[in-house]
This record gives C-alpha cells, structure tokens and sequence, in this order.
C-alpha cells in the first residue's frame, strides 16, 4: 500500500488527446479530479508514444508539424523546440538527464535535456520509429519500428563511435511492432505486434521467454511490477489478462475481461501498487479498473476526442508542497552534434546495465556502489552543465578587465620613466662633478699572498 503524508505520495495520471488543439491532462487518479490542463495556444495533437515526462516538466511530440512541446508541472513556463522531422515515438530517461526521440524516417535523435544539446542522431531503422523505451540503468536504449525488428542500444557506444550498430535485435515479430514495455527490475522486455502476438524477452540471453496469441491485433502493453500478469490492449477495444503465475492463456470468449471501450485500446498503465490499471482509447473515453474484481471504477471522458496516450506519476513536485529549486527548460537542438558526447561516453560506459551485455556475461566487478556514485556524477554534470553558459561570460568579462589594468599599469611605468628623465636634465652637469668619486672613498686592493719560493 502507499501511505499518503499531506499527499506526497499521491498519484495522478497524465493523458493527451490527438484532436486538433487537444490538450493533456493531469488528474488524479483517487478522485478523478482535473489538477492541470497543459494547451498550446495554436492546438496542439500528440501521436500515441510521443509523450514523456520527467520531475520538472511534460514532453510531448507534436503530430501536425516537427516539434516537441515541453510544459513546466507549475504551468509556470512552456518551451517549444524545432525538430527536424516529426516524431512518432519519445522516451526520457528515469532521471530526466536524456530524452531520446524516434523520426518517421527510422532515426533516432538523442539530447541532453540540461542544455538541450544534440548528442546524436542515427539510422535505427529503414521505417518509422514506434516506440523507445530507455531501461532501469538509464544507459541502454531499446527501439522498435514498423520494420518488425527491435534493438537495442548502447548510449555508451553510440556516443563514441561514428558508426553505430545495435547491442543486440530482436526479429521474432512478423508485422510491426506496436509497443514495448520494460520491467521494474530492468531483465525483461515485453513487445506488442500487429501480427496478434506479444513476446517476453530476456535481455541477458536475447531468449523468448514467453509468446502470447490473441484474437486480433495488439496496440499497447504493460505488466504488473511484481511481473505476475501481462496485460494487453487491442484492436478491437478489449483488454487481455495473461497470468504468467498460473500459465492460464487469455480469456477470449467475451464473458469476462475488461470490456467497456468500444474502439481500440491505444495506451494502458498501471499504478505502483498493482492493484489498478487506467487503459486509453479512440472512444475518448479513459477507464480507471481494479485488476482483482475486473471492475470499471471510473470513466473519465473530459478529452472529448481520441486519447492516444495514458501513464500514472507520482504527484509532480508542484502539487506536494515542497520547494525545490527547479532547473529551467531549454530549447532542443534541431541542427549540430554538440561536443557533449565525448563528455558523457565515459560515464554512460561505467553506468551500463550488468545484464545487457551480447553474450550474457555480468559484471560483477563493478559493485552497485560505482553504479551509484557514478549516476550521481552524470546528475551532478547534469546540473553544473546549465550554467557553463554563464561561467564562460564571467571569465571573458575578467580577461578584459585583466586586459584593461595591464594597459593601465605599463601607462604609469611610461609616464614615470619620463618623469625621472626630465628631472635628471634638470639638475645639470655640475651635480656629476659635486658627487664624490668611487676611486676616492674605495678602500686600497689587498694584495695577494706571496709564494714561497722552495730550496
């Protein structure tokens, strides 16, 4: 259970709507209580995977032209940033340090959400990008496309090679893959496909665990964070439970399930506990269900058009009642692979999943406390890197003054000079012939000893 302190540990969902000039909703999940509506004053329509979300702000990829929209949780400041073509799929990293973009032309973009560089940006795929998904390590980077093949990807090896090759595929799909969905623990990865089937991936050994067949096409999926049941949504407006407990296939009759939504399931997630699953749909209308009793709790139909994406946070920091200090947002590069790579290589190798490695192999030389102090190294880099900006102005406005008082102290030591001079022109000849000689007051040579002459 969660124990709730002044509502700190309350949780909300975020949902967005793909209609012209639709907007995303923060509500929560308890009450269905609207807490905040983020819009964009033009309209703003969000495609299904193209919303992320960190501590400090909502990121959405906009469906109607190339851009990505950033809303501050206080409502306090928006960003837009140019992006050079649209984005299908948008992911951030667990600690709001990267956020990684998919085009539909099958590149993936990569920024540093500080200082809004471009990492870098590379041909994942030869068709449009469906979903990212960045794992528990935040140093590995999983794709899929519509090309049916997924990949994944070493941040570490990206940034320092200019030719860049995926960690390992995944290709037991035959259509494309729809949705992807990593565990808590970080060890298994579960894929969605329009050719009716979800797969249980083993990061370590690359193996299907499990491969799961419905009736009709599979948009979204998710899994329970004690990994105990899988839950799928589906074309036709159904959502699939699959106990991987008990081993029981899907129930497909019709008699019972989650049945409510009368067009297809575009987005599904479950709370910390659970114990609840919110599921989003081309109806317009976002179902709020206890998983025990397969029980609608509440219906929230205030988008009024398709809702493409659903999640559940904790409370953002602006509605707990705290103060902290929050970092400003940044434009995202659209052109240039900032020189920021070659910096954050280094620790994104130090920081790599133990279990993400080709063959298998663990590290277990490197002990979690180098994990820990290292991600708390790139969060430290991540916060000194906003005001490097700011640093380098100073230091050029202490060279010029530096600049500035050495021309003034080489002026005085000139007009000094020339004062000396003018005075001894002055004081004429007789003042040298005054002065006592050295000859006259040196004392007498000594001279040196004498030889003994021997016999």
């Amino acid at each position: 259970y969660q124990r709730r302190v002044h509502g700190v540990m309350e949780e909300v969902v975020v949902s967005t709507s793909s209609l012209p000039g639709g907007r995303a909703l923060l509500w929560s999940l308890d009450t269905g209580t609207v807490r905040a509506a983020y819009t964009r004053d033009d309209g703003v329509s969000i495609p299904a995977g193209g919303v992320g979300h960190s501590a400090e702000a909502l990121w959405c990829a906009l469906a109607d032209r190339s851009g990505v929209v950033a809303w501050a949780w206080d409502q306090g400041s928006k960003v837009w940033s140019s992006t050079p073509e649209r984005m299908s799929a948008l992911a951030l990293s667990r600690d709001g340090v990267y956020i990684a973009g998919g085009g539909l032309s099958g590149k993936v973009y990569l920024w540093e959400v500080a200082t809004g560089s471009l990492l870098k940006l590379w041909e994942a795929h030869y068709k449009a990008v469906r979903g990212l998904v960045f794992l528990h390590d935040g140093a590995t980077l999983v794709s899929c496309s519509d090309d049916t093949i997924i990949h994944a990807w070493n941040l570490a090896r990206v940034l320092g090679k200019t030719q860049q090759a995926p960690q390992f595929s995944l290709s037991h799909h035959s259509l494309p893959v729809t949705g992807l969905f990593a565990t808590v623990c970080g060890t298994r990865l579960v894929s969605a496909s329009l050719d009716r089937s979800c797969k249980l991936y083993d990061l370590a050994t690359q193996a299907v665990l499990c491969s799961m067949v419905f009736p009709t096409f599979i948009n979204c999926v998710c899994v329970t964070p004690m990994e105990s049941r899988l839950f799928a949504g589906a074309g036709d407006g159904r959502i699939y439970d699959f106990d991987f407990v008990g081993a029981q296939p899907p129930d497909t009759s019709g008699d019972s399930g989650y049945i409510g939504h009368t067009r297809s399931v575009t987005s599904l997630a479950i709370n910390a506990c659970g114990t609840t699953l919110v599921s989003a749909s081309d109806d317009g209308a976002v179902r709020v269900w206890d998983i025990a009793s397969h029980v609608c709790l509440r219906v929230f139909a205030d988008h009024g058009g398709p809702v493409t994406s659903v999640s559940i946070i904790s409370a953002p920091v602006v509605h707990r009642h705290e103060k902290r200090l929050a970092l400003p947002l940044l434009p995202l590069q659209k052109h240039g692979v900032g020189a920021a790579a070659e910096r954050l290589a280094p620790m994104l190798l130090v920081t790599s999943h133990p279990h993400s490695d080709r063959n298998g192999d663990c590290d277990d030389d490197v002990p979690d406390a180098v994990h820990s102090w290292t991600s708390m190294v790139v969060s430290r880099d991540y916060q000194d890197s906003v005001t490097i900006s700011k640093l380098r102005a100073e230091n050029s406005q202490l060279a010029n003054e530096l600049n500035h008082l050495r021309q003034v102290d080489t002026a005085r030591q000139r007009q000094h000079a020339e004062d000396m001079l003018v005075l001894l022109d002055s004081a004429g000849p007789s003042s040298s012939s005054s002065a006592p000689t050295s000859t006259s007051s040196a004392p007498p040579a000594r001279q040196p000893p004498a030889k003994k002459r021997r016999r």
